[in-house]
C-alpha cells in the first residue's frame, strides 16, 4: 500500500510500472528487481479492460499433430477468496471466464485444483504466491484428465500473479505435453495484462501451436460474457 515517509507519497514500483505496460520481476537468488517493457508481441486492444492477442504458429519444423478425436479441452486453474480491490469473492475471476467459454462451447473442463489450497487472504496467498516463484514449486494438482491424447485443441486459463503464470500452471504443463496441440490462452490479472505468460508458454511448450487469446481485469471478468462470446466467435467458434 502506499505509505506516507517524511512527508512524500512513497508509491508500489509494481503499481507504477505495470500501469505502465512494464513487467516487474523478482530474482529471489540474487534479491533484485527487475522492470523491462512488454514483449514486442503487444495485444490488440478490444475494449479499455480487456485485451486479446495473436500469437504465430510454431516454426514448420514443429512435430506434426497426433492423429486424435479432434476434440477440445478447457483446463484452468482460478482461485476464490479475497482479490485484490474486490473483497471476497466466492468464485475466481479465471473460473468465470473458464464458465463463458463452456457455456459457449460445450466443451470439456478440467479444473487445476491444487491438492493444497491456497489462503482466503489476499495477503497470505500473496506470500505463499511469492515463495513459491523464488522456490521453482511445483505445487500438485487434484486428479487427472483422462486421454488426454484425444484432445487436439486446449483452452489453457490462469490469473496473472506478480507478472507471470501460477507456479501450478508450470505443474500442469509439465505433466501434459503441449507438442503438435493448439493451446488458446485466457488470462486474469489485477492491472499486469498477460505478464511474461505468453513468452513463458512458448517456451514450456515447444512445437505447440497458439491463437489468438483473451485476457480482462479481474474486477471486470463477472461482466465480460459480451467479450468472451466476440472473441470466441473471431476464432470461429
Amino acid at each position: 500500500a502506499p505509505a506516507i515517509i517524511n512527508d512524500r507519497t512513497m508509491l508500489p514500483i509494481r503499481f507504477i510500472a505495470e500501469s505502465f505496460d512494464f513487467t516487474v520481476g523478482w530474482d529471489g537468488d540474487t534479491q533484485t528487481v527487475t522492470v523491462s517493457k512488454a514483449e514486442a508481441e503487444e495485444p490488440d486492444v478490444v475494449s479499455s479492460a480487456t485485451t486479446a492477442i495473436e500469437e504465430e504458429p510454431t516454426a514448420t519444423s514443429a512435430p506434426e499433430p497426433a492423429q486424435t478425436d479432434g476434440k477440445t479441452l478447457i483446463a484452468y486453474f482460478s482461485r476464490a477468496g479475497e482479490n485484490y480491490g474486490m473483497g471476497i469473492t466466492e468464485i475466481g475471476n479465471t473460473a468465470r471466464i473458464a464458465g463463458f467459454i463452456a457455456d459457449k462451447t460445450g466443451y470439456d473442463v478440467f479444473e487445476i485444483v491444487p491438492v493444497n489450497p491456497y489462503p482466503i487472504s489476499y495477503e497470505e496467498t500473496k506470500t505463499r504466491a511469492t515463495q513459491e516463484i523464488n522456490d521453482d514449486a511445483r505445487p500438485e494438482f487434484v486428479g487427472g484428465i483422462e486421454n488426454f491424447d484425444q484432445y487436439d485443441t486446449i483452452y489453457l486459463g490462469y490469473p496473472i500473479w506478480w507478472g507471470q503464470m501460477p507456479m501450478i500452471i508450470y505443474t500442469f504443463l509439465d505433466k501434459y505435453d503441449m507438442s503438435g496441440k493448439t493451446v488458446i490462452p485466457f488470462s486474469t490479472a489485477a492491472g499486469s495484462g498477460w505478464g511474461s505468460s505468453l513468452t513463458d508458454l512458448k517456451k514450456l511448450c515447444p512445437g505447440t501451436t497458439f491463437l489468438k487469446g483473451f485476457t480482462t481485469a479481474g474486477n471486470r471478468a463477472e461482466y465480460s460474457q459480451n467479450e468472451v462470446n466476440e472473441w470466441l466467435e473471431g476464432l470461429g467458434e
